[in-house]
């Protein structure tokens, strides 16, 4: 009676610090509250001052110290792993708010105004009229956040703001379309409102712009690298304990042992052919036009998800769906391939989102979605990838698993499934096994790229011609990589090595299960735990490896 009173009592601790965690990340931002399917609970948009970004992280720190007085040994083992979760997802977050300050150097106005409209005209969580509504809710709102945007910035990077003044070159395109699909849709009157607000929104984003141009580039600093100190202790927290150099090692070595294997690979093609030649031999397989492209992903999709359930691969949950569609207009330029949107958890149907980024004559993007990278886009973003990943964290009980959620296990998994399923006999042609390898070793190189940028080992530049060179991709793709990775750092290089411990978390577990173990059993605890990484996920397989044997006994 006393342990139960006991455990009851840290029981309640731990759901206020979830409750009050939920708050203050989903329900005040915007772009998290319809992504978590909470759209219909309001239209706010958040204070984008300065102030209210402190406010926010002092408050993220008394989580924290409420966290700590949480006795773990008193909970059962899955809420005691959640308990374990919340603690590194704070420690990690309060480093990159407070020592990497991202939120000061750079601009995102653009980023979460495309985000918080297009993702309330994506999702199909209500009638279209209605999320018409809750868009122009938003969209009176909006100039106000823009303008109190600007007083974060105070530490502007070049790079930075260069970015998101291209951004805002997109966002035009997207109100463009707004307008049209409101004037079909909406009364006259309605319509007449959200087009007005349309307007003061573009016009304070164009006040905005002016600004970035005349006060804040000429005043910028050029220097975006972490530095190693600050690097390796975001690797830390990303579960990665390796120093810099060691990473460069291990991944050069995977580098070249993947272009071996390409050039194997290429002499399948046509006796001597070089890596280039068979490269661009597949790239020249393509659907010729976006609508064709994404006919195609829709049946590589499908076919995709019948092998995960032919192969035994995973179990598949019910009620969901993966759509294809163009890629929004504010994240083409920082995705210039496909992207993934995932499911709504507090929505009854489960639908996913893969986003193709259309092409283009003028940098020969078409070749890019050739049929081997949208096969293997299928497997990486939608079963038995990204997709499945989130549909089946998205099943478990605690919101501790959603708030804690770490991006480089969501791709660590991804990238395990464009091995695995090759091993499994998934599409054995060979255009795809080449496409899959060229990927792996792109993968790598990203790697690579991410260290050297991070501890101001290689200028933008240099990384943009070294990955075109190497993967064949053109100079504007590149660059939107290499972007991507200044705006996320750590998270290739924590992926890779994410794949590598799914890999030995799988051979302990068929160590200690021995004739009774199975894959989808591995498959399916792993994705049912949510995003864990290093000793949580570890923690969480082994109590339930112990409840399977117990109850094979």
């Amino acid at each position: 009676m006393v342990m139960t009173a006991k455990l009851q009592r840290e029981e309640r601790k731990l759901r206020k610090i979830e409750s009050g965690l939920f708050q203050l990340l989903v329900h005040e931002d915007p772009v998290a509250s319809v992504n978590a399917g909470l759209a219909q609970g309001g239209n706010h948009v958040p204070i984008g001052t300065r102030d209210a970004e402190i406010r926010r992280i002092n408050l993220l720190k008394k989580q924290r110290g409420l966290l700590d007085a949480v006795r773990p040994s008193l909970l059962p083992k899955s809420r005691a792993i959640d308990h374990e979760a919340l603690c590194r997802f704070l420690r990690r977050r309060l480093f990159e708010l407070e020592e990497v300050r991202l939120w000061e150097s750079s601009p995102n106005v653009s980023a979460v105004v495309g985000a918080s409209l297009s993702q309330l005209l994506l999702r199909n969580y209500a009638p279209l009229v209605n999320r018409l509504r809750s868009i122009n809710d938003r969209l009176q709102q909006l100039p106000k956040f823009v303008q109190q945007s600007m007083t974060r910035l105070v530490s502007p990077v070049k790079i930075h703001v260069e970015t998101e003044l291209e951004s805002l070159t997109y966002l035009p395109g997207f109100f463009h379309r707004l307008n049209d699909i409101a004037r079909e849709h909406l009364p006259e009157s309605a319509f007449h409102t959200l087009h007005q607000a349309c307007e003061k929104l573009q016009n304070a984003l164009e006040i905005y712009a002016n600004w970035l141009i005349i006060d804040i580039i000429p005043n910028s600093r050029s220097d975006y690298a972490l530095g190693s100190r600050k690097y390796t202790r975001l690797l830390e927290l990303m579960d990665v304990r390796e120093p810099p150099a060691a990473i460069l090692r291990r991944s050069s070595a995977e580098l070249q042992r993947l272009r071996a294997k390409l050039r194997a690979l290429a002499r399948k093609f046509k006796r001597n052919a070089t890596i280039e030649e068979a490269r661009e031999t597949i790239r020249g397989q393509h659907p010729a036009h976006l609508d064709d492209i994404l006919k195609f992903s829709r049946e590589a999709l499908l076919k995709a998800k019948q092998f995960v359930v032919r192969s035994n691969f995973a179990t598949l949950p019910p009620e969901e769906d993966l759509y294809v569609v163009e890629t929004p207009h504010h994240l083409r330029h920082l995705t210039p391939f496909t992207t993934y949107l995932s499911p709504a958890k507090f929505e009854p149907k489960r639908y996913g989102y893969l986003c193709v980024t259309p092409g283009n004559s003028e940098n020969n993007k078409l070749k890019e979605h050739n049929n081997g990278a949208l096969t293997s886009a299928a497997v990486m973003d939608g079963y038995p990838g990204r997709h499945l990943h989130w549909l089946c964290a998205l099943s478990h009980a605690s919101a501790s698993r959603l708030l804690a959620a770490a991006p480089e296990a969501e791709f660590a998994w991804a990238l395990y499934c464009e091995e695995r399923v090759r091993e499994y006999g998934f599409e054995e042609t060979a255009p795809f096994h080449f496409i899959n390898t060229l990927h792996q070793a792109r993968r790598a190189l990203l790697s690579i790229l991410d260290v050297k940028l991070h501890t101001g080992a290689i200028e933008v530049k240099e990384a943009a011609d070294l990955l075109s060179r190497e993967t064949g991709m053109d100079m504007l793709s590149a660059d939107s990589e290499i972007r991507f990775i200044l705006l996320n750092p750590g998270l290739h290089t924590a992926a890779l090595r994410g794949r590598e411990s799914i890999k030995a978390l799988k051979r302990q577990m068929r160590q200690a299960m021995k004739g009774k173990f199975n894959e989808r059993f591995f498959h399916d605890a792993l994705l049912s735990a949510g995003f864990l990484t290093g000793n949580t996920l570890r923690k969480e397989l082994a109590w339930r490896t112990a409840e399977a044997l117990k109850r094979a006994q």
